[in-house]
Parts: structure tokens; C-alpha cells; sequence
């Protein structure tokens, strides 16, 4: 019995030492994640220029990436053209497209009148790509916003861009991303996008935006991120989208905003006729009625 006691003794003095070890630890920890969060108003221009951000409506540059995309690409560039916003402008980089797709985006800024709008770069290596990506964006004003999106999605109606800039008009807001649909199983994409906990803020918090197809960002938040003169950047090392722009979602840090509304339609290539809802997700209840709603808004395919 008394051997018991000793080791509940020995127990709980172990316990008090752990606490009173680790929860000062704790505490300072939680105090720097939640100080960091007040102090990361950062101004978006250099500190000479610095002034506050004003809440007028936003310039829009839209820059669109496409390979291959010709089954989708009409979709796309007309889901742009309807755009109730007028302030902006769309740049189509494209990654040496073997299918056509160049030669149809030409036609489509052609036949609707969009050559002042919008504009086609051809990149023959996806390195190339890059550093036109690059390049466009530090060409632009530090208060533009850049739109990111694939040349397989489409936006969902014809008020997007309305939606994106009323959600600029909070001056704490640098980046944001949006709710979609899957065009294929008209399966709603992100659900529950925020992080619980800051502490996992360098995975959890940049993770969903840098997957999203649709996000968007200041163009001074982009140039913020060092990475030398452009001239003596070796693109070569950006393998993939992700190694260009996660940066943002870790400077960004609480900047990031989720829009919940449906923006965009994530497309496949499959053609619009061949889609259908499989029995696992008509199981679910898959709200087809709001794809096809949204779909006739934006005029279909």
C-alpha cells in the first residue's frame, strides 16, 4: 500500500512539473499567433508610398492558363464577356496547346470585338509561361487585383465579378477564393474551407486556396514575395502553379477571405451532352436544379 502511494505522489508531482513547464510555453505561443494576426495589416505599396487602401471599385485583371482546353474554352471566354463588371481586363496565357486552342481564342476575340480587352500570349515552354505570368502581373498597378483561372473553368453567372470586388471593399482582405461546381456530378466543391486552429496556419490555411482554380490577390501582395530581378530568375525551378503563388497564402496569413457564393464551374472534358450524375451522388441529393439554373444564366454552352 504504501508503495502505491508513493508512485501517486511521485505521479502527481510529475504532472504539476509537466504543467508548469509546458503551459507557460503554451500560453506564449498562443499569445504570438493571435499578436500576429492584429499586427499583419501590411501596406500593399512600399513604405515611401504608402496610403490607405480605398474602397472604390476594383481594376480587374484577369489571367487565364490554358493547355489543351479547346472543349472548354468557349465556355469560358463567353462566361467572361458577360460580365455585368466593367473594370477589367483578361490575358490568356497559353502552355503550347497541340489541339487548337490558340487558334479558336483567336477567333472568339475576333468575332466579338474584344482585341482592347483581351488579349492571347503564346508560351512554347511552360517555363516560358511563367515568366510571362510573372511579368504581366508586375507590370500592373500595386492596387489591381489579379484573378487567377484555368482555361477548363468557366465563371458560374454573370455577377462574379460584382461578388469579388464587394468583397475587397474590406480593406483587411488581400486574397480570396470561391465556392464551385463540379460540371461533371454537379457536386458542390468546397464545403468547410477555414482552418479550426491558426496553429496549423502554414498547411491548413494556404492549402484550399492554392487549389482552388479561382483565387484571386492584389498584385503588391505578389510582389511583395522576393524573388529577385526578373531578369536573373531562373523559371525553370517553378515546376508547378503551387510553387509560384503559395507564397502569397503564407504572407497573406489571416488576409484570406472565402467567398461562399458559386463562382466558378470547375469543366472537364467531357463533352456537355456526355454529362451525367452518377448513382452515388444522386444519392446524395446533388442539387441539379442550381447547376441548371446557373448554367442558363450564363448562357450554357
Amino acid at each position: 500500500m504504501k508503495e502505491s502511494k508513493i508512485d501517486k505522489t511521485l505521479f502527481h508531482r510529475l504532472f504539476l512539473l509537466f504543467i508548469i513547464l509546458f503551459l507557460p510555453l503554451f500560453l506564449i505561443k498562443e499569445y504570438k499567433i493571435i499578436n500576429s494576426k492584429k499586427n499583419a495589416k501590411l501596406s500593399l505599396l512600399p513604405p515611401a508610398q504608402s496610403q490607405p487602401i480605398d474602397i472604390q471599385d476594383k481594376q480587374f485583371t484577369l489571367i487565364i492558363l490554358t493547355k489543351n482546353n479547346i472543349t472548354t474554352i468557349k465556355r469560358n471566354f463567353e462566361s467572361i464577356i458577360k460580365q455585368k463588371y466593367p473594370h477589367y481586363q483578361t490575358i490568356y496565357i497559353d502552355r503550347a496547346s497541340t489541339d487548337g486552342t490558340p487558334g479558336l481564342l483567336k477567333q472568339l476575340i475576333d468575332q466579338n470585338g474584344q482585341s482592347e480587352k483581351i488579349r492571347l500570349i503564346e508560351a512554347q515552354k511552360n517555363y516560358k509561361a511563367v515568366q510571362f505570368y510573372f511579368e504581366q502581373i508586375h507590370a500592373l498597378d500595386n492596387h489591381q487585383v489579379v484573378i487567377h483561372l484555368s482555361g477548363l473553368d468557366f465563371l458560374a453567372h454573370d455577377e462574379v465579378l460584382d461578388l469579388v470586388n464587394k468583397t475587397y471593399e474590406n480593406p483587411d482582405v488581400w486574397m480570396t477564393y470561391g465556392q464551385h461546381l463540379d460540371d461533371y456530378y454537379y457536386q458542390k466543391g468546397i464545403y468547410q474551407p477555414e482552418p479550426q486552429k491558426l496553429i496549423l496556419k502554414k498547411r491548413a490555411q494556404r492549402a484550399p486556396w492554392v487549389s482552388s482554380s479561382f483565387k484571386t490577390f492584389y498584385a503588391g501582395h505578389f510582389k511583395r514575395v522576393k524573388r529577385g530581378n526578373p531578369k536573373e530568375i531562373d523559371f525553370l525551378s517553378f515546376d508547378s502553379e503551387a510553387s509560384l503563388l503559395s507564397p502569397l497564402a503564407e504572407l497573406g496569413k489571416a488576409h484570406i477571405q472565402f467567398i461562399p457564393n458559386i463562382l466558378y464551374i470547375r469543366g472537364s472534358h467531357q463533352a456537355p451532352e456526355s454529362r451525367k450524375i452518377k448513382p452515388f451522388f444522386r444519392q446524395k441529393k446533388i442539387n441539379k436544379t442550381l447547376f441548371d439554373s446557373l448554367e442558363k444564366k450564363s448562357g450554357g454552352s
